[in-house]
This record gives structure tokens, C-alpha cells and sequence, in this order.
């Protein structure tokens, strides 16, 4: 649970290290104008950096993984407009200019989902993501969105629609109906129109990456094929590939603007290697696309790698940011919603 009233020194000097590195694009007011299609909000990526405008754009965010359906307060259910500002503005406060939110995106295989069951959308079950993303770009909040989770979670997973198709959960990557499948999915959810907006999320600067999935062990041959759909479905936006640890491959991959991974347990030491000349990182970000850290444990295990990593982050233009694990808001009733991790 994040505390905002305890947050720790260092910690706060990772919120402001984006204004000590002096590159970063910040934006003021809402995102959404009437030039969308001609993308002069919208995020972009050249030469392993991401760039807003002409101006380089690195950030220090967050994973809200909740804003589109919630476990946390009476069981699982669509989290209040209160809950959802209070997360965001928490953010802004913050200064951070990125969230990640896994429910966004992956939903599926519950009743509150967008996809319920296998052929079946409900449009109406996005309006708390709606919202969230509203509420994002009405403060200046850019959002990445997940959009499978490797891991059998509430809100959707690979094994969903492979029990859909019985089949098990390795043909996810390689069965061509499956892949189908969730290709439709893809078209259906970021063809979706904001109820609040009145703009499509595909066409919405305020979704700055739809990211392939989260945590994912893919086949390269996937991830570009992923990849190559949504640039076709969302050609304004990025793609960021959703591997849990880099694939120097993707990034060889003119549809992959992003590659990332996550640091749950030497996050020094990790770091360091896939910074290092031969490691991942490095590789994608010669190879011309941007690398950041998709997760890390603000808590700090063991805390004496915190300090370090944070520092290396900040210090390599190869790291283009980093959003912490992870940010809960005020309870509706007062203090703080809680959760496990």
C-alpha cells in the first residue's frame, strides 16, 4: 500500500528525478485536442527515446492496476469515481506523469468484463475505464495499457481464452484460432469510444502504449505478430512488448516501439546486466527502441539495491522511465484501501 503522507525521502527523489535529468516532456492541461489524427499529442519514439513533440520524454509513474475493475473493497467490483481521482490526482501530485493499469485493458472471462464470454462484448462494463482515462488526460496522466496478463488473475488471463477453446494454456502462443481470437478482442477494445470523451481510445493521446501483455512468455513470431495488429488498429499510438524479461529480438521489429521488464528481486544486479554492452536493454535501446521499467518493488528487497537502482535509472538516457509497484488510493469510508503487495 502506498502511503502518501510516508513517503520516503528516496522515494520523492525518484518522483523528481525526470526534473533533475532536464529531459523530460511534461505536459500542461488536457491531452485531447481536435488534431488526435495528426498526432500532435501523441507520444512518439525514434532513435531508442521517447520524444513529445521535439522535446525528450522520460517519466517517473506508477501501476494503478485497478481503475478498470476492482478486488480490493468488497470483493471485486468497478472502483468509485472518488477512488479512481483520488489515485490519479495522487499521481499528479506526485509528479508523475505515466500510469500503468492492467484492467484497462484485460478484461475478460467475468461478468463485469468487456468480454464476458467468447463472441460476447459489453461496451458498458468499460465505463470506469472510461473514466480513469478521462480523468488521466484531464491532468496530464499518459497510460499504458496491458492487454493479456500471463497470470490467471481476476480480471482475464491467457488461460481464459484457451479454456474457451479447451485447449491448454501453452497453444495460447502458436494456436491460430486463439490468436484470432484475441486479435478480435484487440480490434473490439481500442476501436472502443469513450463515453466521456466522445474519442475513440485509439485515437485518444492520453493511451501513450498498448502493451502486448503483462508478465507474457511469448515466441518472438508472436510478439510481432501481436505487434503488427495493433499498429494497424492503432497506427497513432506505441506498442510495447509485454515479456517479462527483454527480448533483443522484438526490438529488431519495426512494429515494437518499446520493450520492457520487471524487478521484483535484485533490482540492481538485474539492471545492470541488461544494461550492461550484451544485455537486453542495451541492445534493444541500440537497436532504436526505447527500453523502461515496466515494475519495481518501491519496498526495496533487499532495500540496500533500492538506492543504486534508483540512481542507475536516473543516469541512463537508455531507461526512458520507470513506474513503481504500486499506488492505492483513499477509501471511500476514510484512511486507505489496502492490499497484500
Amino acid at each position: 500500500m502506498m502511503l502518501v503522507e510516508a513517503l520516503p525521502f528516496w522515494l520523492a527523489g525518484l518522483v523528481a528525478w525526470v526534473g533533475a535529468a532536464g529531459v523530460v516532456g511534461q505536459d500542461t492541461g488536457q491531452l485531447r485536442t481536435s488534431c488526435a489524427k495528426e498526432r500532435c499529442d501523441f507520444i512518439s519514439q525514434r532513435g531508442g527515446r521517447l520524444w513529445l513533440g521535439s522535446r525528450p520524454f522520460r517519466f517517473s509513474g506508477a501501476n494503478i492496476y485497478w481503475l478498470g475493475l476492482d478486488e480490493n473493497v468488497n470483493g471485486i467490483g468497478f472502483p468509485t469515481t472518488f477512488r479512481t481521482e483520488d489515485a490519479i490526482l495522487t499521481a499528479k501530485e506526485m509528479g508523475l506523469t505515466v500510469v500503468r493499469s492492467h484492467t484497462l485493458g484485460i478484461s475478460f472471462g467475468r461478468n463485469e468484463s468487456f468480454q464476458p464470454t467468447l463472441g460476447e462484448f459489453r461496451p458498458d462494463n468499460l465505463r470506469m475505464a472510461d473514466y480513469a482515462v478521462k480523468v488521466a488526460g484531464d491532468h496530464g496522466i499518459r497510460v499504458i495499457v496491458p492487454l493479456m496478463d500471463e497470470w490467471d488473475y481476476y480480471h482475464g488471463g491467457i488461460e481464459t481464452f484457451t479454456r474457451w477453446r479447451n485447449r491448454s494454456k501453452h497453444e495460447f502462443y502458436t494456436d491460430p484460432t486463439i490468436i484470432q481470437d484475441f486479435k478480435t478482442y484487440i480490434s473490439r477494445l481500442v476501436s472502443h469510444v469513450n463515453r466521456y470523451t466522445g474519442v475513440a481510445w485509439k485515437d485518444d493521446p492520453t493511451i501513450m502504449a498498448w502493451e502486448t501483455g503483462n508478465e507474457l512468455g511469448p515466441p518472438t513470431s508472436w510478439t510481432q505478430q501481436i505487434a503488427a495488429h495493433l499498429k494497424r488498429e492503432a497506427p497513432y499510438q506505441l506498442v510495447m512488448d509485454g515479456r517479462w524479461g527483454v527480448d533483443p529480438a522484438s526490438s529488431l521489429f519495426d512494429e515494437v516501439d518499446i520493450v520492457s521488464t520487471h524487478y521484483w528481486h535484485w533490482p540492481y544486479r538485474e539492471l545492470g546486466e541488461d544494461l550492461s554492452d550484451e544485455g537486453g536493454a542495451r541492445l534493444a535501446h541500440n537497436n532504436g527502441t526505447a527500453f523502461i521499467v515496466g515494475e519495481y518493488d518501491w519496498r526495496g528487497y533487499p532495500r540496500n539495491e533500492l538506492r543504486p537502482f534508483l540512481k542507475r535509472v536516473e543516469g541512463d538516457l537508455a531507461v526512458s522511465g520507470a513506474l513503481f509497484w504500486s499506488l492505492f488510493p483513499h477509501h471511500d469510508r476514510g484512511g486507505y484501501v489496502t492490499h497484500k503487495d
